[in-house]
């Protein structure tokens, strides 16, 4: 017998970005996440007991760096990104890495980061942007569902 967790990385019980209401979007919390490192606060509940090896916790580092940089370039912040800003920063990397490097190294990690806030109820997220990415931008889905040994030279 086999399991899935498919569920686990469902975009929103929402079809759409366009059919989530007003009030539910990532950037109407904006106030209540100013001045808050909810990025770090997830970092040490995730990572911070010292049970993962340490190239993996900077893997982790170097891609929560890179996101908290495009969030800032962006003017959003890294917990309320709008899909279009992942599709972006997706852009940015294969520039200079293999799709399956950006999956590996960076863009599943910030898809973790998203799912653990729409799953735990002391945020507000009712869905998880980088799944809307994946599904409504050509180069985050290229990048999500690029496989192992599936990419050819200067893809």
């Amino acid at each position: 017998m086999t399991t899935t967790h498919k569920h686990k990385d469902f975009a929103s019980v929402y079809d759409s970005l366009s059919e989530i209401p007003d009030d539910k979007r990532l950037d109407t919390f904006e106030m209540e996440f100013r001045g808050r490192d909810v990025v770090n606060e997830y970092l040490s509940y995730k990572y911070g007991d010292g049970d993962y090896h340490e190239k993996f916790v900077n893997q982790v580092d170097r891609a929560f760096q890179t996101w908290k940089e495009v969030c800032k370039q962006n003017d959003c912040h890294p917990a309320l990104a709008a899909p279009h800003v992942i599709n972006e920063w997706c852009i940015s990397l294969v520039k200079n890495a293999k799709r399956t490097t950006v999956k590996d190294n960076y863009l599943s990690h910030i898809n973790r980061f998203y799912r653990y806030m729409k799953w735990h109820i002391d945020y507000p997220h009712c869905y998880n942007p980088v799944q809307f990415a994946v599904r409504d931008y050509e180069v985050a889905k290229s990048v999500w569902n690029c496989r192992v040994g599936g990419e050819k030279d200067g893809e």
